[in-house]
């Protein structure tokens, strides 16, 4: 059901803030991170494995996943569900202010390979039809979307059966993806079997965050 929740909540706070909502109706008791090797680059299917060496394990998953993005370079606004559970105080905002067991500290990763998300430069402005305006032409220019790698795609069509908003052809024997209504949900990157899906970011977007990344 995936994709039909990417389709329903195309806004990635709003999606967010509905992965907070199961977690909090389901409320299972254990929380278990395997990050004994982790995956850094285009994930999840042509990321690079990296080892880490790492079990986390927590009542809390919110609490955990902040640590988990503490190993790796994120901070909670770069993770649109951990500024979800910051907001509705499910979690602290920083590592130091959780209870940790265990020398965590010895299994940070100063290298790894980030790929900015997509709402990590999300405009705010304001609420009147100027801020509106420029609220909506500042997202359209920051925002990352799907590329197709044409040299790459092989024409299988797991992307086009995958698309929630079926904006998605193959043409040629390759993917062409219709912008005009692309919600930029990523889960054709996310299922390409090959990697022929990959994350563009406009030259504003690289401007704005140029040394916050890795440059791989």
């Amino acid at each position: 059901m995936k994709p039909e929740y990417h389709y329903r909540f195309p806004n990635p706070n709003d999606f967010a803030d509905m992965i907070v909502d199961l977690d909090e109706y389901w409320k299972p008791v254990l929380h278990i991170c395997d990050a004994v090797t982790a995956m850094e680059g285009n994930g999840p299917t042509q990321g690079t494995p990296k080892h880490v060496g790492c079990l986390i394990a927590s009542k809390n998953p919110h609490r955990l996943d902040v640590l988990a993005a503490s190993l790796i370079g994120l901070t909670p606004s770069d993770v649109p569900t951990i500024a979800a559970a910051v907001r509705r105080n499910l979690t602290p905002e920083s590592v130091d202010e959780i209870e940790i067991a265990g020398d965590w500290k010895s299994f940070l990763q100063e290298d790894f390979e980030l790929i900015r998300n997509r709402n990590s430069l999300l405009f705010v402005g304001g609420n009147n039809v100027f801020g509106r305006t420029v609220r909506g032409a500042m997202n359209a220019c920051l925002a990352s979307k799907p590329k197709v790698k044409t040299s790459a795609c092989v024409g299988c069509g797991k992307c086009r059966d995958i698309c929630p908003a079926h904006t998605i052809a193959i043409k040629n024997k390759k993917a062409v993806i219709d912008r005009r209504h692309c919600i930029k949900c990523f889960c054709c990157q996310e299922f390409c079997p090959v990697g022929a899906m990959g994350v563009h970011r406009s030259p504003v977007a690289k401007l704005l965050t140029h040394g916050k990344e890795s440059s791989k």
